[in-house]
């Protein structure tokens, strides 16, 4: 917990940071601790009003040394270049474990003519990258924890061809 007092003109207002899963930050708001939070969609509380700030992107992150990179060069031009994910029919994969996403994830590939081989899943995506650095694995990844490419990067990251990678 952090407080704060920020003052305006004949204003003094009190500021409280508040971290937690969403579950618990939610109901702190439904309970009157709080006055709004910020959280990921979709709200677990259907009685919470919400107002989009931004939306994510998914990717696919591939190992540099997956056939399909020496196909699709990475360019300063376009470092994210987009993907049929019909080519990774026979990847296998690491998965979020989200209620919302994963779902999203898994309709992707079906609408890409395949069932995604999942080996292993996550509950947060900063393990997706090392699952696919050190066991080999495709996933799909938030756009905000895409590393930046440069040539000796391990991991690779492919825009989606789909509506539902928004």
């Amino acid at each position: 917990f952090q407080k704060e007092i920020m003052s305006a003109p004949n204003k003094e207002y009190e500021v409280e940071i508040v971290e937690n899963v969403s579950a618990i930050i939610e109901q702190m708001a439904i309970d009157g601790k709080v006055d709004f939070c910020f959280t990921r969609a979709p709200l677990l509380h259907s009685e919470l009003q919400q107002e989009p700030l931004f939306t994510e992107e998914l990717f696919l992150a591939v190992p540099s040394s997956h056939p399909v990179c020496a196909n699709i060069p990475a360019s300063k031009r376009s470092p994210y270049p987009t993907i049929d994910l019909s080519a990774f029919r026979d990847s296998s994969f690491v998965m979020i474990n989200n209620s919302f996403i994963t779902p999203q994830c898994i309709k992707m590939c079906h609408d890409a003519g395949f069932a995604p081989h999942i080996v292993t899943t996550t509950t947060v995506w900063e393990r997706i990258y090392p699952n696919v650095t050190d066991l080999g694995l495709v996933g799909f990844i938030s756009c905000v924890y895409a590393k930046s490419h440069t040539a000796k990067s391990p991991v690779r990251y492919f825009r989606i061809n789909s509506p539902d990678a928004f």
